[in-house]
């Protein structure tokens, strides 16, 4: 498959760039060893093998209490026996790539997996629409950007969830645009459904919205309750087995919990940046994702449960991870907290371009060439290896490049943008750079959905197109606030948050 080969290739760039194994990252893969070699949750026969034969990395130590304390050892202890510290979602998927082919067979696995649900996502946005086989492939292009295909090779849950929970609200789509769904299917969304928590626990909040959305679409289709069973029962049961377990280890419902979690002002400096910071912004990685929330309005009439889960569930995954201090992942690859998101809105913007190869094919190769352009450019400074992948783990402004590298044309504009994590934004320019973005990506949003138009869907014969005094508005605030931005001095750098 062509997108799991192409993580393939990148786990070889990365690799060759020196960007190994980190984070979280060999404590998934431990667990997995637990329970493919070891069979057992117990993890610490798995990290004394780990430790002493340096399996994943070199871990510099030995198993036990101290280990544990230090972070070097992520378990807890409970019942006389060392578990995970994380959910066991990812070990799970891995456990038998992992016994059979260590390192490399977790990451060949892991590629695999993620390149086909990010097929799958693409066949069931060429379903709903209804369009021939060559588009739904030409879809996948839309995941093709580094940013994406570099968090495939990340073994972290928040992709791997955001790909299950597209799938899921695209299934939700399919069944408000043909009004069925067969029995397969249900129980397939029924297994995702239940699988979201255990990739990680945070992850219940939207797989209850997910849940519920099921029910709505059923109700509006009109179809056969009893059948809702299908998607109700392995819900039902994977959601009680967590409950189980995380009462016997943990002590509670929602597992090992974080700490670290804060909600106060600098939680919406820390959602804001997740979206439209020039490192770890969403909007800054994934242009196309502006795409994707013009679908949401193209698309509000023919799948209306789907845009209201999507439209849900983006904000949750974003002020979720704002909550915490650590909002920005530590020292994980950039951008790792909104990762969750970045599927559902490719898949509304993959929606978004099927309908305007329909509707406006001018529009629609304009949009695409600027998209392929895009990407294109991005892939520059990775390939020229000049890319800094991983966060800065502590606040320093002269490590912080933009997303882009030596080409990032965001940084005249945003240079003093994101502040120390932990600090509330201030300064005019500050300000300035946060309007500018807004109104950049309105402008887009709104010319994308208004050339998507279909008017005989819509009752009505006429054209798609943007009035010129809209146009000179949007022109004429973007360059006002572009001077302004050029003009007014960056505030000096605050002292992060204690």
């Amino acid at each position: 498959m062509v997108v799991s080969a192409l993580i393939g290739l990148c786990f070889v760039l990365i690799r060759h760039d020196g960007v190994m194994l980190s984070g979280d990252e060999p404590h998934y893969l431990v667990a997995a060893l637990a329970i493919g070699k070891f069979h057992t949750l117990h993890v610490g026969e798995a990290y004394r093998y780990a430790m002493a034969h340096n399996v994943f990395i070199h871990w510099g130590t030995q198993f036990g209490p101290q280990a544990v304390a230090s972070g070097h050892a992520q378990a807890v202890l409970s019942h006389h026996s060392y578990f995970a510290f994380h959910e066991l979602g990812i070990p799970f998927l891995l456990a038998l790539p992992v016994a059979v082919g260590g390192v490399h067979g977790a990451e060949l696995a892991f590629a695999g997996l993620i390149g086909l649900l990010t097929a799958t996502v693409a066949y069931l946005v060429g379903r709903i629409v209804g369009t021939a086989s060559p588009w739904r492939v030409a879809v996948i292009g839309l995941f093709l950007s580094p940013a994406f295909l570099l968090a495939g090779t990340q073994i972290y849950p928040d992709l791997l969830s955001g790909l299950v929970l597209a799938i899921v609200v695209l299934l939700v789509a399919e069944i408000e645009a043909h009004g069925r769904m067969p029995a397969l299917p249900l129980v397939v969304m029924g297994v995702l459904i239940g699988y979201l928590p255990w990739l990680h626990t945070k992850n219940i909040i939207v797989a209850a919205v997910a849940a519920i959305a099921v029910a709505a679409a059923f109700w509006r289709a009109a179809l056969p309750w009893p059948r809702l069973l299908l998607v109700a029962a392995p819900v039902i049961v994977l959601w009680g087995l967590l409950a189980v377990y995380n009462s016997y280890v943990f002590g509670n419902l929602s597992g090992s919990g974080d700490n670290s979690v804060t909600f106060d002002l600098a939680t919406w400096t820390r959602a804001a940046a997740l979206l439209i910071d020039r490192r770890q912004g969403i909007v800054t990685q994934l242009p196309a994702v502006l795409v994707g929330v013009a679908g949401l309005w193209l698309f509000r009439r023919r799948t209306p449960i789907a845009v209201v889960t999507t439209v849900v569930c983006a904000p949750i995954v974003i002020i979720v991870n704002a909550t915490l201090v650590n909002s920005f992942g530590g020292f994980s690859f950039v951008g790792r907290l909104q990762w969750e998101i970045a599927p559902l809105l490719l898949a509304f913007a993959g929606l978004t371009l099927l309908q305007l190869a329909r509707v406006r094919r001018r529009a629609f190769t304009v949009i695409t060439a600027v998209l392929v352009a895009f990407t294109a450019i991005e892939w520059i400074p990775v390939l020229a290896n000049s890319h800094l992948y991983y966060n800065v783990g502590e606040w320093d402004p002269s490590a912080y490049t933009g997303w882009w590298g030596f080409i990032d044309p965001f940084s005249p504009i945003l240079g003093d943008f994101t502040r120390p994590w932990n600090a509330v934004w201030h300064g005019e320019r500050v300000w300035l750079s946060v309007v500018f973005v807004a109104l950049v990506s309105a402008a887009v949003v709104y010319a994308v959905a208004r050339l998507g138009r279909d008017p005989a869907a819509e009752g009505d014969g006429r054209r798609a197109r943007i009035p010129a005094p809209a146009v000179g508005a949007v022109v004429g605030a973007v360059a006002g606030v572009a001077v302004g931005l050029a003009t007014v001095r960056a505030a000096p750098p605050l002292p992060a948050a204690a």
